[in-house]
């Protein structure tokens, strides 16, 4: 029904509404000053994601539970305009996953080392271990976890491959496993620790398909131009894996 009087008409229940009203007032005002307003959420949370941090230091030259660090793709160098032809993942919008240009380590594309199994924190992350990977404390008192699943209603936007996104729950579906590098050591080298700033292959344990990048698929974030995620096994004509699904664990 069309209101046709003046608002200033007072007709029927117009003392409710009139308090109605001022309490929403009330209500953004106070949600204001406290800065829980949605656009002042995604703002503090978009200057936390841009902030440098430090990566964990290894020793020993190896992975451990709980290290911060970056997942590296060497890439091209033609790729997102990065000078030195490195990429990362990436925390994206929407709790996507992201590939961005460029290594140096942020809040948004740093991650943790998280355990799925008994080991403790500090032990040493080895090949065929289950584990997730999970983002920086700062972004949230609870980690998100990277995750994937079958192909589906829910593919990714532009390439319609297997989906890349990040949960809060740590299930089966956001479990990971490291594969050496060289296919014909796999076996050999199984129970063996990872040795960190070298290239391996990260495996999604559900789907048994590899973290993978999609260089021809371009996508918008807040952040600046990105590129999507995936997982997806790609193999050369020696059944060795592409450069998309090669990664490495940097730390200092």
């Amino acid at each position: 029904m069309i209101n046709v009087y003046d608002s200033k008409v007072l007709i029927g229940n117009w003392s409710e509404e009139r308090q109605l009203h001022d309490d929403k007032i009330k209500d953004y005002i106070t949600r204001r000053e406290n800065g829980q307003l949605l656009s002042q959420q995604k703002a503090s949370l978009s200057s936390a994601l841009l902030k440098p941090c430090q990566l964990s230091a290894s020793e020993d030259g190896c992975v451990h539970f709980a290290d911060f660090t970056v997942i590296r793709n060497e890439g091209q160098s033609s790729e997102l305009g990065c000078e030195d032809g490195g990429l990362s993942l990436a925390f994206g919008a929407e709790d996507k996953a992201v590939a961005i240009g460029g290594c140096d380590p942020l809040i948004r594309n740093t991650f943790v080392v998280f355990p799925t199994d008994n080991s403790k924190p500090g032990d040493v992350l080895r090949y065929n271990q289950p584990f997730a990977i999970a983002t920086h404390p700062e972004i949230s008192e609870q980690p998100w976890f990277l995750e994937s699943d079958f192909s589906g209603l829910l593919n990714t936007k532009k390439s319609r491959t297997q989906p890349l996104g990040f949960t809060q729950q740590a299930g089966f579906g956001a479990t990971w496993k490291v594969l050496s590098f060289d296919p014909q050591l796999r076996m050999e080298h199984e129970g063996m620790p990872v040795r960190a700033n070298q290239r391996c292959i990260i495996v999604h344990c559900k789907t048994n398909n590899n973290l993978s990048y999609l260089p021809n698929f371009t996508m918008a974030t807040p952040f600046g131009k990105g590129q999507e995620m995936t997982a997806r096994t790609e193999l050369n004509s020696h059944n060795a894996e592409q450069p998309t699904n090669v990664w490495m664990f940097k730390t200092r």
